[in-house]
C-alpha cells in the first residue's frame, strides 16, 4: 500500500483526503473484474465499499481519484494507507503504475471547524 501522515493542530477539525492513483488495472485473463482502492488508519478501513471502484476487463487500466473527509478526533499525528485489490478473477494479473513512471499521489488537508 502507499500511506501520507498528517499532524492535526486540532482534535476539532476533520481531513479531507485525496489521492490519485497511476494505471491500475489488470492483465492476462478472460473476465472482468472489479478493482477496490481502500483507504485505512492503522488497521481501520475508513470505507467499506472501496472510496475508488470499477469494474474492467481483460487488458484496461484506469486512473482512480478518491477523495474522503474524514472526522478524526485526534491532535497526534495520523497515517492514512491506500491498499488496491482485485475481485471475482481467478487468473490473470492486477497491477499499479504498469508501464509508467507516475507516482502515487496522496493530499491531506486540515480543514478548521
Amino acid at each position: 500500500g502507499y500511506s501520507a501522515s498528517i499532524t492535526p493542530k486540532s482534535s476539532s477539525s476533520k481531513i479531507l483526503v485525496e489521492f490519485d492513483l497511476p494505471w491500475f488495472g489488470m492483465a492476462n485473463t478472460s473476465v472482468t473484474s472489479q478493482l477496490d482502492a481502500t483507504l485505512y488508519v492503522g488497521s481501520t478501513a475508513l470505507d467499506t465499499r472501496g472510496i475508488a471502484s470499477a469494474y474492467i476487463a481483460n487488458n484496461t487500466y484506469i486512473q482512480p481519484h478518491g477523495t474522503f473527509l474524514h472526522t478524526h478526533g485526534s491532535s497526534s499525528a495520523i497515517t492514512y494507507k491506500i491498499y488496491a485489490r482485485g475481485n471475482y478473477a481467478t487468473a490473470g494479473e492486477y497491477s499499479i503504475n504498469r508501464g509508467d513512471n507516475s507516482r502515487v499521489r496522496f493530499c491531506l488537508t486540515e480543514i478548521a471547524q
